[in-house]
């Protein structure tokens, strides 16, 4: 039964990075300069998930440098940040650091748990490190799901600003040269 409902989450996690309509959600992708991303509650609640995908049209994600959330339900406050039960060496609790992989090619990282949820709240944000290289909104769809609510929603993929304002001063430059 858990083989099965595993691949139904699977389906449903990596299916939702393939869909073409999905309603905007609150928590957005980030990319810094390095191509670090970073998921964040963009909202002004809290919000629970227990999947998400990143899918890249030109098969540009650096998956050895992918930071999963179970790789980090170690490092210290995460899981009390994200809502999740803390490791318990004692009593074998490490559902925290059993967040699975669904999908680890440059086309496609995806993660999801079978047992709990993630919740950040507003502000607040997951490290997923330096998968995304030259990330840009136009080659990345970032998608979650929570599959007890059975919504998936699409999250903005969002250039770190200066990225932004080097292509503005590049726009400028050529108006200024044309006239």
């Amino acid at each position: 039964m858990k083989k099965l409902t595993l691949t139904l989450l699977v389906l449903f996690v990596a299916g939702t990075a393939m869909a073409d309509t999905k309603p905007l959600g609150p928590m957005n992708l980030y990319i810094d300069e390095l191509g670090v991303g970073q998921i964040v509650n963009d909202g002004t609640v809290p919000f629970t998930f227990d999947g998400y995908s990143v899918a890249s049209d030109s098969g540009a994600l650096v998956n050895a440098s992918w930071k999963t959330i179970g790789s980090q339900a170690m490092t210290p406050g995460f899981t009390e940040r994200t809502g999740q039960p803390p490791i318990d060496l004692g009593s074998g609790d490490l559902r925290a650091a059993s967040w699975s992989k669904m999908s680890n090619t440059p086309l496609l990282i995806s993660e999801a748990h079978l047992e709990i949820t993630a919740t950040l709240q507003p502000g607040d944000f997951i490290n997923l490190g330096a998968a995304f290289p030259g990330g840009t909104a136009e080659d990345l769809t970032f998608t979650y799901v929570n599959s007890a609510t059975l919504e998936s929603y699409e999250g903005l993929v969002i250039p770190e600003p200066a990225t932004m304002s080097l292509l503005a001063l590049g726009g400028l430059a050529l108006i200024r040269r044309r006239r």
